[in-house]
Parts: structure tokens; C-alpha cells; sequence
């Protein structure tokens, strides 16, 4: 029996944060405008284990996206090169630890799983928004 009086909850950071913004840019008299956009997300460590096991420790972590792109001055049409997870770093959405045994006696093997976000590693591409 463990007393996890005190200790705190399980998959919940003590600060969880975001901000993000766009910027504007008309472009004279074509018929599109210029932005750019950013958003960047914080978190402190975490415990994803109900037992408090300290293996299943997340670190602090803050990802940061950017955007770039054009957008028509009715907003019909939206072009937008991005990059999310600029810096690439690593974080893990669940961590688990277990254990195994085999035939032979005595003889245990331990394992760690990781379960990674889309965004756990900087990726890039471009989306295309229409809206009628």
C-alpha cells in the first residue's frame, strides 16, 4: 500500500499554458494580403503513472509553430506554408513502465513505452483553406 497523500495527480502538469498570434500585411493594391503567424505552447513536468513512479516523469516542454502565407481580401482563399514543432523537441503524451517474466527463475525484464504526439517531432508542409 502507498500513500500518496500530498503527491500530486497523475497526467496533470502544475502549469499549462499557450499564446499565439497573426500579423497582417496588406499588400498595395494586389487582391491578397500577407500574414504570418506563431503559437507557442508550455507545459511543466508531469507524472503519467498513478503510482508515482518516477520513470514515467514527462519534463517541461514548450513547442513552438510558425506560419507564412497569403490570403485573399474576402478570406475565400487561404495559402499557408508552416512548421510546427520549430525546434523539435521531443515529449512523450504517456509513458508506461512494466514488467515481464520468463520461464527461467528469477529472470524479470523491465520495459518503458512511449506514446508520442504528431507533433513530437518538427514537421512542415502547406495547407490550402477555402471557405464559400
Amino acid at each position: 500500500m502507498q500513500d500518496l497523500r500530498g503527491k500530486p495527480l497523475n497526467n496533470v502538469p502544475k502549469f499549462k499554458g499557450n499564446m499565439g498570434g497573426e500579423y497582417d500585411q496588406p499588400l498595395g493594391s494586389l487582391p491578397f494580403e500577407g500574414f504570418l503567424t506563431f503559437a507557442y505552447r508550455i507545459q511543466s513536468k508531469v507524472n503519467f503513472s498513478l503510482s508515482q513512479d518516477p520513470r514515467t516523469v514527462q519534463g517541461g516542454y514548450g513547442i513552438a509553430d510558425f506560419g507564412v502565407g497569403i490570403h485573399d481580401k474576402n478570406d475565400h482563399y487561404k495559402v499557408t506554408a508552416f512548421i510546427d514543432n520549430a525546434f523539435d523537441k521531443n515529449y512523450a503524451t504517456t509513458i508506461g513502465n512494466g514488467t515481464a517474466g520468463f520461464s527461467a527463475p528469477g529472470v524479470t525484464a523491465f520495459g518503458s513505452s512511449w506514446g508520442l504526439a504528431r507533433d513530437s517531432f518538427r514537421y512542415f508542409g502547406a495547407r490550402v483553406d477555402v471557405s464559400f
